[in-house]
């Protein structure tokens, strides 16, 4: 029998010098007595040939199930992008989400919702209250009626508006909703500001929340919310016409109720839902009405 001759080392040449690769070792399976596989390190036997065969046969099989296709960026799987529950996480009350805002109908009304900002005081205060009906006033005449607030509750920490705005806006510029709300959330801050002694500061804690009121009955839902909603967080004080709200000047209501004698801060209504689609002559709001949020 001719004998073999040795397998000289693969030299591998490096800055250093030459220098002998590492082989690779093929680990054999060991096979106990009998045939079968040896068993694993955990105590459990191993699998036999005919099992590991079946199991690559179902794996293969389902591989095969697969509908065929391309996929998607959103499907391949990588390091890095979005993943599920990344982020800021959201709490009790979320911010707006800062996406585009869809386009203004001049002829539907819109509920707006602004939030201050922590730090300020009570909005519910005369003080206050007579900077936020001023800042109403000059952002009237300074939008040339195309943007016009026709009712308003001021809360504790937030105001709740009804306004109404012409589609292109003044002097023929679109957005005319995002414009007059820009100038009277700006009238607002540089005036309260300036009231509390403060050159800067923030006074809304986020970007404004719109609702489109598209019907009558969502107006007339919407003017019981806003005119009882200081029922609804508490302030039963000052009974059930709020005097920090437009409801002193609310034409509205079934009973006949005496105008202060100061001028109102709001714009009469020209839309039809405002002005008379809401009610048609008949469907008023009783003085004791409660919003849905504030019923027992």
């Amino acid at each position: 029998m001719a004998n073999r001759t040795a397998k000289r080392p693969r030299v591998i040449e490096t800055v250093w010098g030459p220098a002998p690769a590492a082989r690779r070792v093929r680990r054999r399976r060991a096979i106990a007595p009998g045939g079968a596989a040896a068993a694993r390190a955990d105590g459990a036997p191993a699998r036999t040939p005919t099992q590991a065969a079946a199991r690559r046969a179902r794996a293969k099989k389902r591989l095969a199930q697969r509908e065929p296709g391309q996929l998607s960026l959103g499907e391949i799987v990588t390091w890095g992008g979005r993943r599920a529950g990344a982020g800021r996480k959201r709490g009790l009350r979320p911010n707006v989400p800062h996406r585009p805002r869809e386009k203004h109908r001049d002829y539907q009304p819109v509920h707006v919702t602004l939030r201050r900002a922590k730090g300020v005081p009570s909005l519910r205060s005369e003080r206050l209250e007579r900077i936020i009906r001023a800042a109403m006033r000059a952002t009237t005449r300074a939008r040339d009626n195309a943007f016009r607030i026709t009712d308003y509750s001021i809360q504790n920490d937030h105001i709740h508006l009804i306004v109404e705005a012409e589609e292109l806006g003044d002097h023929g510029t679109p957005m005319g909703l995002s414009r007059g709300m820009r100038s009277f959330v700006i009238r607002v801050a540089l005036r309260l500001n300036r009231a509390l002694g403060r050159k800067r500061g923030r006074i809304w804690g986020d970007r404004f929340h719109a609702r489109d009121l598209t019907s009558p009955s969502e107006v007339r839902k919407a003017l019981v919310y806003l005119l009882g909603n200081h029922i609804k967080h508490g302030e039963w004080k000052v009974g059930l016409v709020d005097p920090f709200s437009s409801a002193p000047w609310f034409d509205g209501f079934m009973q006949v109720l005496e105008r202060p004698p100061e001028p109102s801060p709001v714009e009469p209504a020209r839309t039809w839902l405002l002005d008379w689609g809401w009610h048609q002559g008949r469907h008023f709001i009783h003085l004791g009405e409660l919003p849905r949020a504030a019923r027992a």
